[in-house]
């Protein structure tokens, strides 16, 4: 005998309806966001603590049931705020009518950037289209090279990480390289981003598995594309074919009239 009301925004007026609810105090009794960008909220006491959240059937739930470093991006000062929405692991989804145009074989797990970069080259003078895009605006693309590499711009400390950190150095180089050699076509913003994936002016896409259903909701992409793991960085020892991009959480907040039923809504469904 509950009636939920589910408020739905696009991805742009999302993050500043958010921001103008926390700052007025009327924060929605449920809400998602990034993980990175919880403790703001919690250091503000803006979110109910869901610690005891599932203590009845175990008192150990989230570390029996989540990586324990998935557990630590919503835990704050020792307590747990969120119940993990997704962890968003990355792919090359590509478009197999270009590379069938270009004459160029399909990507799989065993390329580096390297071999992206050769597929490029004759896949923009064949068919004058770029293997990839990103964003100007965000470092996406630079940080899912690092973070498969097992690096950071940032040390354990926290602190800037920059002078001295040869795999930042390498994966720049090479980020540099791709926007110079056409392999990447750079756009000014998202809508940009999505349309040159839609409207077929890229061959490729690197970025977390929710890029999927963008293809998915457009009914003239479907049939096109496949998937593959990310490339790998040359001659970078840790290296490997595996990173992330994104992740989010539930949060229940402490203005919530009701906190025991929406733990119990979250309990019943998406926890």
């Amino acid at each position: 005998n509950v009636t939920i009301e589910v408020q739905i925004s696009t991805w742009s007026e999302y993050w500043t309806k958010l921001e103008a609810m926390a700052n007025s105090n009327s924060l929605p009794d449920i809400f998602w966001m990034h993980t990175n960008e919880f403790s703001k909220y919690a250091e503000a006491g803006m979110l109910a603590d869901l610690t005891d959240l599932y203590a009845d059937e175990d008192p150990d739930y989230y570390h029996n049931n989540f990586p324990a470093n998935l557990v630590e991006n919503f835990t704050y000062e020792d307590k747990i705020y969120g119940v993990m929405k997704d962890v968003d692991t990355i792919g090359l989804v590509y478009n197999k009518d270009i590379f069938d145009e270009a004459g160029v074989s399909y990507p799989d797990d065993t390329w580096t950037w390297d071999d992206l970069v050769e597929a490029s080259e004759t896949i923009h003078e064949k068919t004058g289209k770029y293997l990839l895009t990103s964003e100007a605006t965000g470092g996406d693309t630079l940080m899912m090279m690092m973070q498969s590499c097992g690096a950071n711009f940032v040390n354990e400390d926290g602190e800037a990480y920059i002078v001295g950190n040869d795999v930042a150095e390498k994966c720049i180089n090479l980020y540099v390289d791709l926007v110079k050699n056409d392999v990447v076509k750079l756009v000014n913003n998202w809508d940009e981003y999505i349309a040159t994936i839609t409207g077929g002016e890229a061959a490729g896409i690197v970025n977390g598995n929710w890029i999927t259903a963008t293809l998915m909701s457009t009914e003239d992409q479907k049939g096109l594309w496949q998937i593959t793991t990310m490339p790998k960085v040359d001659d970078v020892d840790t290296a490997t074919n595996y990173a992330n991009n994104g992740g989010s959480s539930w949060y229940v907040t402490s203005n919530c009239q009701n906190v025991e039923l929406a733990e119990d809504f979250l309990a019943s469904t998406f926890g």
